[in-house]
């Protein structure tokens, strides 16, 4: 027996000494390998970097946020106050509904739907007033992941904006509402066909930031001779070719709305000017907040108008121009929530554009077939290496899920509003305490009344 304590005494001895010695050693090389992959890992496709350029952009809570409403599918009820980030909108505030204008008590009879482009007789309509936008990753995802944006799109009665991804022709005509992009003068998607086939078509000419000029230097290799740049910025910019372009494009695609993609800049009311001029039916809104993979990070860092300056600058515009009834606005860039998509809707959005947000609500749960050895990208992109573990059902199911449980909630919210419309709202059901908005709009103040 004591024996048996002798060697059980050494053995747990010699294993502390083992474990001082080694672990210290562990640590250190585990720590090397991470800065070593940190500083020369070969850009976004390093797993490890990709994780934490996710985590850091994405406030960890809004993620939660985000997987919960694909799980359920049903307006999220928080376990506590207010989760917020610190940013412009989270100074603007709804107005709820009391007694003076009471609240609607049945929030299953408000009407979240939406119509952009009136003024081009064939209107787009949504069932809410989200889009589901393509990842604009500069890079084709799975074919997977397209048909999942396809049918969750369809399924929540929206839209669905092809970016910069290559759909073939038979994803095309199953989009029940297909907003077709032109972002470069070869892009493939915009043929004759494909455009009859549009129910509105986006002109990109502005970006938040500016995607890299040469994929290879970034560390990727072209999937096919279908993989483009998105060089927006060869488009016709000019107010006569501009004019040109939309009025052929309108007869080509039989008149439907549309669309210029604008980045928020310091002459965004001289840009909106031309764009009224050559008769655009929407205008979305680029926002500072809106990234694009693998983008300098100069650009991404540096350029651009906050979201909310830009759209409320724009909703200005227009609505001194008396153009508010013809040209209808779009919010897009850093969209997360319910909650920041009613504020900009009050702003005067007529709709909210759903990017990077679209995707993790779509892997859901099937992040974890990537996590942790491989980063996010791996299953979403076509050579991604776990792209094929991707179930399209799942991933069509969580998007479909999120997609309702925002409409959900901007009902709710329309309600305690005390209106009967997600487009009745407008600025005056806002306060804020944001001193830009104050300035250059007319809501009101949370420190004085109506």
């Amino acid at each position: 027996m004591g024996n048996n304590y002798l060697w059980s005494f050494i053995g747990a001895l010699v294993g502390s000494i083992i474990t001082a010695i080694l672990a210290p050693l562990a640590i250190n090389l585990t720590i090397d390998k991470i800065i070593k992959k940190y500083i020369s890992g070969p850009s976004l496709k390093d797993s490890l970097l990709s994780y934490t350029y996710s985590y850091h952009n994405i406030p960890w809570l809004r993620l939660v946020e985000v997987l919960r409403r694909a799980e359920t599918g049903k307006a999220l009820l928080k376990p506590s106050d207010r989760l917020k980030t610190d940013d412009i909108l989270s100074h603007v505030y709804l107005s709820p509904a009391q007694l003076s204008c009471p609240p609607i008590r049945d929030y299953y009879s408000i009407d979240t739907r939406v119509k952009i482009g009136t003024s081009s007789g064939k209107p787009l309509n949504l069932a809410s007033p989200f889009i589901i936008a393509a990842p604009s990753t500069g890079l084709q995802v799975s074919d997977t992941v397209r048909q999942a944006l396809i049918d969750a799109a369809n399924i929540s009665g929206t839209a669905l904006l092809t970016g910069e991804q290559v759909f073939g022709a038979d994803e095309l005509a199953e989009i029940g509402r297909l907003i077709l992009t032109l972002d470069e003068p070869d892009s493939p998607m915009p043929t004759d066909t494909n455009l009859r086939q549009a129910h509105m078509v986006e002109i990109k000419l502005g970006q938040g930031s500016v995607s890299p000029l040469n994929w290879e230097q970034a560390g990727f290799s072209p999937l096919s001779q279908q993989t483009y740049l998105p060089h927006f910025y060869n488009l016709p910019s000019g107010r006569k070719e501009l004019s040109r372009l939309v009025s052929e494009l309108k007869k080509l695609s039989g008149g439907v709305p549309m669309a210029v993609r604008l980045a928020g800049s310091s002459a965004i009311e001289k840009d909106l000017e031309i764009l009224a001029q050559a008769e655009v039916d929407a205008i979305i809104i680029e926002g500072y907040e809106s990234s694009s993979m693998l983008a300098p990070a100069v650009t991404a860092a540096n350029f651009g108008l906050p979201l909310a300056y830009a759209l409320a600058r724009a909703h200005r515009f227009l609505y001194q121009q008396k153009l508010d009834n013809q040209i209808d606005l779009i919010a897009s860039g850093g969209i997360w929530d319910a909650g920041d998509s009613l504020k900009l809707l009050a702003l005067g959005a007529r709709a909210v554009m759903l990017d990077n947000v679209v995707l993790f609500a779509l892997l859901h749960r099937q992040v974890t077939k990537a996590v942790p050895w491989q980063p996010v990208e791996s299953l979403i992109l076509a050579d991604g290496k776990k792209a094929v573990n991707l179930k399209e059902k799942e991933a069509t199911q969580a998007l479909t899920n999120f997609m309702e449980a925002l409409r959900q909630e901007v009902a709710i919210a329309v309600a305690s509003s005390g209106k009967k419309r997600v487009s009745e709202l407008s600025w005056e059901d806002l306060m804020t305490s944001d001193n830009g908005l104050l300035q250059t709009t007319t809501i009101s103040s949370i420190w004085q009344g109506v």
